[in-house]
């Protein structure tokens, strides 16, 4: 699977580390809590160990907890700014696609977000079914111009509790 005259796109899709318990704010205000921040730079490791060698563009829910998330992320790689997007705050695929997708072709792109949005994108790109954990990240080999929103394989999904197990290898 590749882009038209290039190599493959690689999208890694993240949702966002645990937040702080909601203290009667808005939901969209929560912030990460120490273990999300802890969780979200571990996961960035497992991004910047497989990733190529072209740097990421990392987009963002708007929701402070995936802002923060994606900072953690950008501060590992060394690829800042983060970009937020409202549609991975909504869950708007057929938005994100023609907003970002089919823009971004010459770059990876690393999505942190939510679920259960998240988990319905890689259903529509892969087929593949599963249920992302807090911080959990999902590589998806894409193709921005097959199908309506393009269409992918699922090359690898890792959460943060195998993260002790494979202590070292990251």
């Amino acid at each position: 699977m590749s882009r038209k005259g290039g190599d493959a796109v690689y999208i890694w899709l993240m949702r966002h580390g645990k937040a702080d318990a909601d203290n009667g704010g808005k939901d969209e205000d929560r912030r990460l809590s120490l273990r999300g921040v802890t969780d979200a730079a571990g996961m960035a490791k497992v991004i910047k160990k497989h990733m190529n060698a072209r740097r990421p563009v990392i987009y963002a829910s708007s929701f402070a907890r995936a802002v923060d998330t994606a900072r953690a992320v950008a501060s590992e790689l060394g690829c800042l700014p983060v970009k937020k997007s409202s549609d991975l705050s909504t869950g708007d695929l057929n938005s994100f696609y023609c907003r970002v997708l089919r823009q971004e072709t010459e770059n990876d792109i690393i999505c942190i977000g939510h679920t259960p949005y998240l988990e319905a994108w890689l259903h529509t790109w892969t087929g593949s079914v599963l249920r992302f954990s807090r911080a959990g990240v999902a590589l998806v080999e894409y193709d921005p111009y097959d199908g309506p929103v393009g269409k992918g394989e699922l090359i690898m999904y890792v959460q943060p509790a195998v993260l002790s197990l494979l202590r070292g290898c990251f």
